[in-house]
């Protein structure tokens, strides 16, 4: 049975290049331990973004400007091919890899934001990219909504799987195509489900971070 590894370390808050570098060093320690499937945090690049759950939508009003337009800065933009350092990391260690990000729309308006997961392959290569169909209550402040193009089960060398973010597995429709029980094959299959790590975003570090 091939080894899993659930990481569960904090990135560096609001800024991606320090967190890209942190998940390529995890999933090298993940790898030598002989994990074959890695799964890192919800939304991990460059944080999720608590401070939405905490901070007043009027008195906070110039702070809330000031964290989205660093996390704005510090998305992914798959267009861009964003996650090279973390695809590279991928095929050097024959693993698969699946992560939490915040994605940046990179083709249309650039300017909507998505809490997206992608399965990296032990080749490199992007096997499947899943946005959160319905962001929970506050968070659609700051993530637009998904489509179901990435609710499919998909087959890597490590594992056969598909994945959801956050409470999505706890959702009427997960027995979809991005479960187990959707696949064609007879074989049970795991789903990954990512949420934060242990240290999300706080409001104290987002204020750090943006000031």
């Amino acid at each position: 049975m091939n080894k899993i590894a659930i990481v569960q370390h904090a990135p560096h808050v609001l800024d991606r290049e320090a967190t890209l570098g942190k998940a390529v060093q995890l999933i090298k320690e993940a790898a030598a331990a002989g994990a074959r499937l890695i799964v890192l945090p919800e939304a991990f690049v460059p944080g999720y973004p608590a401070w939405v759950w905490r901070l007043r939508p009027g008195g906070d009003w110039d702070l809330n400007e000031q964290l989205h337009r660093r996390l704005l800065d510090n998305a992914v933009n798959l267009a861009d091919d964003g996650l090279a350092v973390v695809r590279q990391a991928a095929a050097e260690a024959a693993v698969t890899v699946v992560m939490g990000l915040n994605e940046r729309d990179g083709t249309v308006g650039r300017s909507t934001l998505f809490n997206t997961a992608v399965v990296i392959g032990a080749d490199g290569q992007i096997l499947n990219h899943h946005r959160k169909l319905m962001p929970t209550n506050p968070e659609r402040m700051i993530w637009g909504f998904g489509d179901g193009a990435g609710l499919r089960a998909i087959d890597t060398r490590s594992a056969a799987s598909g994945c959801c973010c956050a409470g999505k597995t706890t959702c009427p429709w997960r027995a979809s195509p991005c479960t187990p029980r959707a696949s064609t094959s007879t074989s049970r299959r795991p789903t990954t489900a990512a949420r934060p790590g242990p240290e999300p975003c706080s409001t104290s570090r987002a204020r750090a971070a943006a000031g």
